[in-house]
């Protein structure tokens, strides 16, 4: 299992939210497609 940390959240060219996630001790990161719903509950929780 990789150990990840949220790296931000942007939206993609169809305004569509994308976490943006890197692997732990790397520079490897991905992204994952979410909900305008979960993009709005993680952008609360991480702007306090």
């Amino acid at each position: 299992m990789l150990q990840v940390r949220l790296r931000g959240l942007a939206l993609d060219q169809s305004n569509s939210p994308v976490v943006i996630l890197e692997v732990e001790k790397t520079n490897k990161g991905f992204g994952i497609w979410i909900g305008p719903f979960e993009a709005e509950a993680l952008a609360l929780a991480v702007s306090g």
